[in-house]
Formats: structure tokens, sequence, C-alpha cells
């Protein structure tokens, strides 16, 4: 399945779990760099979502700038109102095997960013220094290594798994 496709099964697999919550949600414009969804809480208020969908387990971005892996994100004020949204298809059509986690976008970025920092304060095999890339990655399975602590965020984030309420203020 094309990277398109996957981001945008991601995308209505979220607007699917939102409506079946009885959240007013809709889709943003395609071409909007940084939201996916438009959401309307039980208290009247707006959440803006960024949908990022993975056919497998490992989670990939490219950052725009050194520390602002998200578009439109402002780690100096964050938003309380930007969540992420993380869907992991784990190999298989949207359904029971989905993994879907809700996570404020502010400790997104923050572990993205220590994930990227502690990648580079370290050589690679050979001793050489590690190119400063922008790619982004953290994978839900495997172990963290004492080089590259982007595995196990399937642990990391377990108060996030399926926490929609964190929409409402509540949750992880």
């Amino acid at each position: 399945m094309s990277s398109i496709r996957v981001g945008n099964a991601g995308e209505h697999y979220t607007m699917a779990c939102l409506l079946a919550r009885n959240y007013d949600a809709g889709l943003t414009d395609r071409g909007n760099p940084n939201f996916d969804i438009l959401v309307r809480t039980s208290a009247g208020d707006f959440r803006a979502l960024r949908v990022k969908t993975t056919s497998g387990t490992t989670f990939q971005w490219t950052a725009k700038a050194d520390w602002d892996p998200l578009p439109g994100f402002d780690r100096s004020a964050p938003d309380c109102r930007d969540v992420s949204v993380l869907v992991a298809l784990n190999g298989c059509p949207p359904g029971p095997s989905t993994e879907v986690h809700v996570i404020p976008t502010a400790r997104l970025v923050e572990d993205l960013n220590a994930v990227h920092r502690h990648y580079h304060n370290h050589r690679n095999r050979d001793g050489s220094v590690r190119k400063w890339i922008k790619q982004r990655v953290i994978r839900l399975d495997g172990e963290k290594k004492p080089d590259n602590i982007a595995f196990g965020f399937r642990d990391d984030w377990r108060d996030f798994r399926d926490a929609w309420s964190i929409l409402d203020g509540s949750g992880a």
C-alpha cells in the first residue's frame, strides 16, 4: 500500500473512532500542513489532531527544522489543544490489531527530540560521528539500545493507548 493510502487509512480510521465515541469531527483540507482532523469536545472546545500512520510499528517524520519535527508546533508555547493520534496498522488492514495512541503533541515532540538527541550523542559502530539527519523515528516494538533509544515506545506510551479522554482534558 502506498504511503498516501496508509495515511488516508489512518485518518479515516481515526475519524471512525471519534464518531463512534460521539465526537463531532471533520477532516481538514488535504493541503493542511499542520492538522488532519478538527474535533469538538463534549464541553464545546476544539482540538486540532495530527494523525500519523504506519503500516507496521515504526513511525517516521522528516523534521522541517532542527528541533521542530512537526510543522506549526511551537515548543516555546505548546498548545494543550494540539493532540497527535498515532495509528499503527501492525501489518494488517485497520481492525482489531490496529493500535492507536492519543498523545499530547508536546509530549510527542519531547520524545522525538530526546530520541534524536540521544542518537546523535553516540558514535557509529566504526567510531565515526553520526551525520546530522532530519529523519525522526519512533518504534513501538523492540528494546532500547545503549546507542539508540527509539525502540520500545509501546511500553513508554502505554498510558496513551486509546486515550481518547485526553481530548476532553482528562486521561493520561
